[in-house]
């Protein structure tokens, strides 16, 4: 993902994956997505769970890394984010 700001308040979001799909979007305006993944609505997702949590600040996450895998947390080790499910494209 890369950002920009363009003019005053307004932002440019690319985003890519590397199977070629992509996206971008700019501030008020409609996103364009590229390829069977649809990474905008990916990003939605995960804002709108973002703010479910109640927008925490970047301190408030951690990582725990052992040698089974990782783990994001919030606010305490125990208290594990577990990824969402990813959805199907529609046809």
């Amino acid at each position: 993902m890369v950002h920009a700001n363009r003019d005053g308040d307004t932002v440019q979001v690319w985003l890519q994956d590397e199977d070629g799909c992509a996206a971008t979007a700019v501030t008020g305006e409609d996103a364009y997505e590229y390829g069977v993944r649809n990474l905008w609505q990916e990003v939605e997702r995960a804002h709108e769970e973002y703010v479910a949590l109640g927008s925490p600040e970047a301190r408030n996450f951690g990582l725990t890394v052992t040698a089974r895998g990782q783990q994001v947390w919030l606010h305490h080790p125990e208290r594990i984010i577990e990824p969402s499910p990813v959805r199907e494209p529609a046809m």
